[in-house]
């Protein structure tokens, strides 16, 4: 039983269970591609897939109706700011990885440069 005022966390450590997935700690931008190719799992390794080794949506009944409409919002965020931006790294090395408890951060005193970019394609007709 909870009480009031408690606090509870959902480790999500499976992502980086080595039994799972090849080098798990490092950044593999078409790992979960990869594994969609693999003979009978085309349809699983989504962004909006639930599993018990992911918990970002929640799992069974419990999952959040809302993860499609999440799903495409973010993807929408993301092409914008990768259309109108051009983004950097300030310092001359990578951002530190912090590893506080079962928590995994980027360093937050690392600095980025933002800057407008001349757009190839004008957003503003899909406003």
């Amino acid at each position: 039983m909870l009480h009031k005022g408690a606090s509870m966390k959902v480790f999500g450590d499976g992502s980086f269970d080595p039994q799972k997935f090849a080098s798990p700690e490092t950044f593999d931008p078409q790992r979960f591609l990869n594994l969609r190719g693999q003979p009978g799992q085309e349809n699983n390794w989504q962004f909006v897939t639930t599993t018990p080794d992911h918990l970002g949506f929640g799992h069974g009944i419990h999952a959040c109706p809302g993860r499609f409409f999440a799903a495409m919002e973010l993807k929408i965020m993301l092409c914008w700011l990768l259309l109108k931006y051009d983004w950097k790294v300030i310092e001359d090395k990578e951002p530190a990885v912090l590893y506080l408890g079962g928590e995994i951060m980027v360093d937050q005193a690392a600095k980025l440069m933002l800057r407008r970019r001349q757009e190839e394609i004008d957003l503003s007709a899909f406003l």
